[in-house]
């Protein structure tokens, strides 16, 4: 995989069409519930933003524009498992304590990935209803020290194929480096994953190990690639 040499640039500082735009919030909460949209009325939840399909977007396009990309990567999860350093460290961020500033909408980068270059869109924080997030892959992190964040991502993959069953999505469990402090072991973590035929992850962003291989794999994801319950650790 080559990497681009050019600096990765922020949303908040680069121009990009509204339509691959996704808005971020505050943080999010422990306790934050995600939901399918169904039963909210407009009087108790804001407006969706409604984001145009990828497959829409290409439709007549030939298959080097396919592989080009944009391709928008979502990072979900509990509140603390490390999804900002995973999103800076798939930016490619020299600076590691650089920050995402509040009304920016996240990373964009190009990428070498198969001889292809593509361009990628990183969010790590998404508040609005899953009914109403589309991107072409959706990254699932957890922290292998923390075993309520890897119940979580059960939950969220639950919706997340009521909505849209055709998305990809990587189950990736983050701070591998903290061996003392594990409650999920690699191998149910991999069963888990296998369960669902999504592939599984296993990398340090503090450490940026394993960040690479992710950002190969969810390229290769967003193309169209089989992937299969594959496993690779960092």
């Amino acid at each position: 995989m080559t990497l681009s040499s050019a600096p990765p640039l922020r949303r908040g500082s680069t121009p990009v069409p509204f339509k691959y735009q996704l808005r971020r919030e505050e943080a999010v909460n422990d306790d934050a519930e995600w939901t399918t949209g169904i039963g909210v009325t407009e009087a108790t939840s804001p407006p969706p933003v409604n984001f145009v399909q990828a497959q829409d977007e290409a439709a007549g396009a030939d298959a080097e524009e396919k592989l080009g990309g944009p391709f928008r990567i979502a990072l979900l999860g509990q509140n603390g498992v490390g999804k900002t350093s995973l999103a800076i460290a798939l930016a490619g961020e020299i600076d590691r304590t650089a920050s995402v500033d509040s009304d920016g909408e996240g990373y964009v980068r190009t990428v070498t990935v198969d001889n292809e270059e593509s361009t990628v869109f990183i969010f790590d924080n998404w508040r609005q209803d899953l009914s109403t997030l589309v991107c072409e892959v959706c990254v699932l992190v957890f922290s292998v020290t923390d075993r309520r964040s890897f119940h979580r991502t059960a939950q969220l993959r639950l919706l997340l194929r009521e909505n849209q069953p055709q998305t990809p999505i990587i189950l990736v469990g983050n701070k591998s480096d903290l061996v003392r402090s594990r409650e999920v072991s690699m191998e149910e973590a991999q069963s888990n994953a296998a369960l669902y035929e999504s592939p599984y992850v296993e990398l340090s962003a503090s450490l940026d190990h394993g960040t690479t291989e992710l950002l190969e794999l969810a390229v290769r994801a967003a193309r169209g690639e089989s992937l299969g319950s594959l496993m690779v650790s960092g």
